[in-house]
């Protein structure tokens, strides 16, 4: 009798393990790998998932060819964080066209040049506070990119961060922004209002909203840092007519824009 129950008990727990197998060997041949220092990856079922080991500093490696995951880019259509990240790295993300919002994870300080260009489904992105910096082309060709509100922490946007993201119509924040970068809104022809709010903005690139039909008022009303050199050809094929700046500032700031768009005629107000 005891024999007879040891060989069922032996003969149920093999039914168990046979019945488990092919879940954990679903589990275990889930495409993945290292792509970070500290970090990993992981597809399942159109999520591409960025997690953190533990260790390491939590910076995302650069992908200046192909990213790991690149197979399967036309089938990610969410990306997701775990853990520490602290960089996200540069075309890591880039040419994700089914992903419609991504979440920056709090933490992040930088923001890659290319790291989200010809995402041309996303529709929102969420910035963090921790945030400093915004890399070259970072938002490049996001066509389907509607507003962005940039947190207190960024102090510079790089060059082409935001060019040619031809369905984006307002951008605000930017408490703490030092520079926009040359061509940053270049483009964006659906652009109709941006407010920066920073004490401390200083620079605005070469042709930074070349193109950009619907801006006609540019609202820098709290700064006291522009130079001359800081606005030099800033506004070039823009069709910005107003800038409006702190009471203070206006007589000198009328003469910093006065050649900020090859001759054209810019008023500066309070």
């Amino acid at each position: 009798m005891r024999k007879t129950i040891k060989v069922l008990v032996v003969f149920l727990s093999m039914c168990l393990c046979v019945s488990l197998f092919p879940a954990f060997t679903s589990l275990a041949a889930l495409p993945g790998g290292g792509c970070g220092d500290g970090l990993k990856w992981q597809y399942n079922n159109g999520d591409l998932k960025i997690y953190s080991t533990g260790s390491g500093t939590g910076k995302m490696y650069d992908f200046p060819d192909n990213t790991p995951w690149y197979g399967y880019a036309m089938d990610i259509k969410t990306v997701s964080f775990s853990g520490t990240v602290t960089y996200i790295g540069e075309d890591a993300f880039g040419g994700l066209v089914n992903v419609t919002s991504i979440a920056i994870p709090s933490g992040v300080t930088k923001i890659g040049d290319y790291a989200f260009e010809s995402c041309t489904g996303l529709v929102s992105v969420s910035i963090p506070n921790t945030v400093t910096s915004i890399g070259k082309h970072a938002f490049e060709w996001c066509t389907r990119l509607k507003t962005v509100i940039i947190p207190s922490s960024v102090t510079s946007i790089g060059d082409y961060a935001f060019y040619a993201c031809s369905s984006l119509t307002k951008v605000s924040g930017g408490s703490k922004i030092k520079t926009i970068g040359k061509c940053a809104f270049s483009y964006c022809p659906k652009l109709k209002s941006v407010s920066i709010t920073s004490r401390v903005f200083k620079k605005i690139g070469a042709c930074a909203f070349y193109k950009t039909g619907s801006l006609k008022t540019l609202y820098i009303r709290k700064t006291t840092k522009l130079t001359k050199s800081g606005v030099k050809k800033s506004l070039k094929g823009s069709s910005i007519k107003t800038v409006k700046v702190k009471k203070s500032k206006v007589k000198k700031y009328k003469k910093y824009f006065k050649k900020s768009n090859s001759g054209r005629k810019v008023k500066v107000r309070k």
